[in-house]
């Protein structure tokens, strides 16, 4: 069972996106994931109502894209059909937490996710401060920004960076966020938001940091109704860092701090600009959409392929995540992830009140970490988008269901 537990820490860490593994270490992790199905299926135990209806549209969603994945054109041997079936690992995640990972080891996984988290937050600030020149090779680390726009210098000293791993980095800010308004934290979780909170900032996306906004206020307002004390310390907190950064950045008049709110002020009126003159990013994507919707009304319900950027250089219809699920899932794909988000959303909420009135905290903060990270994704359109951020899914769900299922 150990071992079990231990291997399914390496394959989190390669689905959220600390490291890749180049060819021929990925046909390792092939064969891994395969004695993880075995190790999940010897240790399975029955899963009780109603965190089994969430389990069987997720395995049925999975089956799904194994359908998609094996018919996919980009299919021409053994090869880019393991290519083509690792995009079932992140959903198989979930099922590895469920089968191999019990209550009693939950604090050791969550450990491991903050490590994980750190890992990503040194490799970014190296990253940032190295500049747009990659620090390791391509293969090596999910450590450059994802695209060029965003992996550019804000000043000698600071680049700005986007990176895989800030998908998880995002979610586990938002699980120290929850903690810090409902629990006792120590010293080194006020730290590690503290790094979280700086690469989330140096990563300019706007999407991100309106998404996390929102999932925060959504848990000020949840804490409002179980425990109103812990609401009016969470504002008393929350107003004095506004007003510190609003002081810091309004007052300080160093080079970098200069840089950067200009950057930020400049990265805020792009977007009302882009809005008033339909011009830029927004610009972009109607463009983007208009050329994908053409390509979707050709096969609708299964989508164009699941391997639509490999096979066709598509790279644009990335940036719209509900066009990427539509031509690479089709409408069924996405009609069965509709039904996982809004099943889970009510199954979470119910678990957050069940939990607040057995003053179960930890309860409490992993339902809503569960129920914000729905949310945050469909906010931000990483709707099936990328293995890293559905794995972030696994992961949340995963946890919800270990704590649980014995309840």
């Amino acid at each position: 069972m150990n071992r079990g537990f231990y291997l399914v820490l390496f394959m989190t860490a390669v689905n959220v996106g600390a490291f890749a593994l180049p060819s021929p270490l990925i046909y390792g992790a092939d064969l891994l994931n395969g004695v993880l199905v075995y190790l999940s299926w010897r240790n399975w135990k029955p899963v009780k109502p109603p965190f089994n209806i969430i389990v069987i549209i997720w395995i049925a969603l999975a089956v799904y894209i194994a359908f998609l994945a094996v018919n996919s054109d980009y299919v021409k041997g053994a090869s880019t059909l393991l290519f083509s079936l690792r995009e079932l690992y992140p959903f198989g995640l979930m099922i590895y937490i469920v089968a191999l990972v019990d209550e009693e080891k939950l604090d050791s996984y969550i450990k491991f996710l903050h490590l994980v988290c750190f890992s990503g937050v040194v490799l970014a600030l190296a990253q940032s401060l190295k500049g747009t020149e990659g620090l390791f090779g391509d293969e090596t680390f999910y450590h450059r920004g994802h695209s060029g726009g965003q992996n550019y210098m804000i000043n000698n000293y600071l680049a700005r960076v986007v990176l895989p791993t800030m998908y998880i980095i995002q979610i586990m800010f938002l699980y120290l966020v929850y903690q810090m308004i409902l629990d006792r934290t120590q010293l080194v979780h006020k730290i590690l938001l503290v790094l979280y909170a700086i690469i989330i900032l140096i990563g300019f996306s706007r999407s991100n940091w309106s998404g996390l906004i929102i999932c925060i206020v959504l848990a000020l307002l949840i804490t409002l109704t179980i425990r109103k004390e812990k609401f009016q310390r969470a504002v008393s907190w929350i107003l004095l860092t506004i007003f510190v950064l609003t002081v810091v950045f309004t007052v300080v008049d160093t080079p970098v701090i200069k840089t950067i709110r200009e950057s930020l002020t400049e990265r805020v009126d792009e977007m009302f600009y882009d809005l008033e003159k339909k011009d830029g990013n927004l610009g972009s994507r109607l463009s983007t959409i208009e050329i994908g919707m053409r390509m979707f009304e050709s096969s609708p319900w299964t989508g164009i392929d699941l391997n639509l950027i490999p096979l066709y250089e598509y790279y644009q219809m990335s940036d719209v995540g509900y066009l990427y699920a539509l031509l690479t899932m089709g409408l069924i794909g996405l009609v069965l992830l509709g039904l996982w988000y809004l099943v889970t959303i009510f199954i979470s909420y119910r678990y957050i009140m069940v939990s607040a009135r057995k003053q179960d905290y930890q309860g409490v903060i992993i339902s809503m970490l569960l129920l914000s990270n729905i949310l945050f994704f469909i906010m931000i359109q990483q709707t099936n988008q990328f293995t890293f951020s559905t794995a972030c899914l696994s992961i949340t769900t995963g946890l919800f269901i270990v704590k649980f299922r014995s309840s």
